[in-house]
């Protein structure tokens, strides 16, 4: 019998199969809430997340100690998945950022996660704190994820992985795929 609770030692993740994890099963999470209180009547909550079905969930906890922290918890139990996630906006900047900036996603994700390293800073200066800044990150926020055209992402890949007419000009990090098809 399957023994869905089977948490397998960590394999020690590398940084490239960390980030091709999250171009597939990753997200850049922001969140706006109407509270009414304070100059905006806004609260912002960033996450960083990667979401796995429970009978996966080994590797959430590998990521759990990559990044030395996080938690990993119940995603949905409709779909029987967990995340692992950080939604610290100081660990956020101490340990997600410097990781995507030097081992970017190679998906049209990357282009979400610029858009959410921009709130995040934007944050750390408190400038979420004033109608000026929350202008510009609804600006921000209204471009990103579903709200972005298939036709940005599309070029974004294109551009990026050197992609012309039935030749790819870059070469993924065996390690990339190796994350990726694990998500």
């Amino acid at each position: 019998m399957l023994n869905r609770n089977f948490t397998k030692p960590n394999q020690n993740l590398i940084p490239w199969q960390v980030t091709g994890l999250t171009d597939c099963e990753g997200s850049f999470v922001y969140s706006i809430t109407n509270t009414g209180k304070g100059s905006t009547g806004q609260k912002i909550s960033l996450e960083f997340k990667v979401t796995q079905k429970t009978y996966s969930e080994g590797v959430l906890y590998e990521l759990k100690e990559y990044f030395g922290c996080g938690n990993v918890v119940i995603d949905n139990r409709k779909t029987d998945t967990k995340k692992f996630h950080i939604n610290s906006l100081k660990l956020l900047l101490e340990k997600v950022i410097p990781h995507f900036d030097e081992y970017p996603c190679l998906t049209s994700k990357e282009l979400n996660y610029k858009d959410w390293k921009k709130i995040c800073l934007i944050m750390s200066k408190k400038e979420h704190l004033n109608i000026t800044g929350m202008e510009e990150i609804n600006q921000i926020v209204s471009l990103m994820n579903k709200n972005r055209s298939f036709e940005d992402k599309y070029n974004h890949c294109k551009s990026f992985l050197g992609l012309s007419d039935n030749e790819v000009k870059y070469n993924l990090p065996n390690h990339w795929v190796q994350g990726f098809l694990t998500g």
